[in-house]
C-alpha cells in the first residue's frame, strides 16, 4: 500500500478512536 494512501486512513482511524473515547467518557460522566 503506497504511503500516500496509509496515512490519511491512520489519521482517520485517530479521529474515529478519540470520537469514541469522548462519547465513552460522556456516557460514563452522565450517570
Amino acid at each position: 500500500m503506497p504511503v500516500e494512501l496509509m496515512i490519511p486512513n491512520t489519521i482517520m482511524a485517530g479521529k474515529k478512536t478519540v470520537a469514541s473515547r469522548l462519547a465513552y467518557i460522556e456516557e460514563n460522566l452522565m450517570h
